[in-house]
């Protein structure tokens, strides 16, 4: 029970680390219910994978699954964020991960508060009228610096999804008209493949390239089906992130074994 009167429902540890999933523990991610009404009040995307993380998105699955034209968005590297509105206090009800409260939620207030008054005003119009959450990537890299450098704190609008169990997410299209007419930054429609040819070439693409701009895409088909890509660059220095932390509390560490070539290039490229 969270502050308020809220339920968040979330899988477990367990769940994560022994990839125990299946419908009710992919849906129970970023979901908040008020205990009174029992009535979802804000929430987020039902869990998705990464690229041959899972049966279902191993290469020759998504030759045979999606629907295509397949469209590539860039993921900024930052933390997910939802803001809703609350019923019971009159206010925008602001969330992370599985709570209302603490320093993420702290951090998206005050990306709000930058943004002003009349943007707040704007979000919580609209989301009230619409019964929806506004999902965001919130970047701060004062507070919550992650491996992929911006000049600047942003708080990307993502998508737009109404306040219910079944998942029900807004059209692209609409969610540009939607930040722009509240003045938010919208994340970035970069690609679109039109055959399973197409999008895998640019994932071989990717495989081998050493750009540093980005952690990867996120690819949707026409089915609203999502799989995740993260580039070379962010999960070897993600790895190396893990490493250091292993080292700095003292735990033993697991062997890594990568190729001397990729080891030097990366390397290279984030110096």
């Amino acid at each position: 029970m969270l502050n308020g009167g809220i339920v968040s429902y979330n899988f477990t540890r367990d769940a994560f680390y022994d990839r125990k999933w299946n419908e009710l523990t992919c849906t129970a991610r970023g979901l908040f219910v008020d205990n009174a009404s029992e009535k979802v009040i804000c929430r987020s995307y039902s869990k998705f994978f990464n690229w041959d993380e899972v049966e279902a998105t191993r290469s020759e699955a998504l030759k045979q699954n999606l629907v295509f034209p397949v469209y590539a968005y860039k993921k900024e590297n930052g933390f997910l964020a939802m803001v809703s509105y609350n019923w019971n206090s009159d206010e925008l009800l602001v969330c992370s991960k599985s709570t209302n409260s603490g320093d993420y939620a702290a951090m998206i207030r005050e990306q709000l508060d930058i943004l002003g008054d009349k943007v707040k005003a704007r979000i919580k119009d609209f989301v009230k009228a619409n019964n929806c959450t506004l999902v965001f990537e919130c970047v701060n890299m004062d507070k919550d610096p992650h491996i992929i450098k911006y000049n600047e704190n942003h708080l990307y609008l993502l998508d737009i999804i109404k306040n219910s169990f079944n998942t029900e997410r807004t059209a692209y299209s609409e969610i540009k008209n939607v930040a722009e007419s509240i003045g938010l930054e919208c994340k970035e429609l970069a690609y679109t493949f039109e055959s399973f040819a197409e999008l895998y070439a640019f994932k071989k693409e990717q495989d081998k390239s050493d750009d540093i701009r980005y952690e990867g895409w996120v690819f949707e088909d026409s089915n609203g089906f999502m799989v995740k890509y993260k580039t070379k660059f962010y999960k070897f220095w993600k790895v190396m992130r893990a490493i250091k932390n292993d080292m700095e509390n003292g735990r033993t560490l697991k062997k890594n074994f990568v190729n001397e070539a990729t080891l030097t290039n990366t390397a290279s490229s984030h110096t």
